[in-house]
């Protein structure tokens, strides 16, 4: 099986959305307890757009754009790397796009090596004068991005996801 059609059915499965609560980060957490919404409203978020991309990295990505009843919007980019480092180099390239970090969980296995990591954070961006909320989650080698201007929403679609 080739590299590119292992990495599409990969990310295929896990785009197969659930609707499933995200699993709660164990370890370190520097902002206490993350509120994430229960099953109410997600019923209402509409797939509007989805395909597949590159990242400026070079590397495939796929990705997805929901409207809620309010026509607010949350996009979602989703890629998987060949290795942590690689993983780890997209979390902070996304970072590198926060204005501001409100939250940070992270999960480390019995090695003490940093395998899951959830950050979120805002951004300014010029259609928004309020800003835009930031979803940046690397689960394992798995990496993907929620932005939308409504936290509610981004994390309405972070919901959606399953996660380790």
């Amino acid at each position: 099986m080739t590299h590119k059609l292992w990495l599409w059915i990969s990310i295929t499965l896990i785009l197969s959305v659930f609707s499933v609560p995200v699993i709660a980060a164990q370890g370190q957490s520097d902002c206490g307890t993350t509120s994430v919404p229960n099953k109410t409203g997600q019923d209402d978020l509409k797939l509007l757009i989805h395909g597949d991309g590159k990242l400026d990295s070079g590397h495939d990505s796929v990705f997805r754009v929901y409207s809620a009843p309010d026509g607010t919007q949350a996009r979602v980019i989703y890629a998987k790397f060949a290795s942590v480092s690689d993983a780890e180099r997209q979390t902070l390239d996304w970072l590198k796009q926060a204005t501001k970090v409100t939250c940070r969980e992270n999960d480390k296995n019995v090695d003490g090596q940093l395998v899951n990591e959830r950050i979120l954070a805002t951004r300014r961006v010029a259609k928004s004068s309020g800003g835009e909320f930031m979803v940046i989650r690397r689960d394992d080698l798995i990496c993907y991005l929620i932005e939308s201007t409504s936290l509610k929403v981004a994390m309405q679609v972070e919901s959606l996801i399953r996660h380790k």
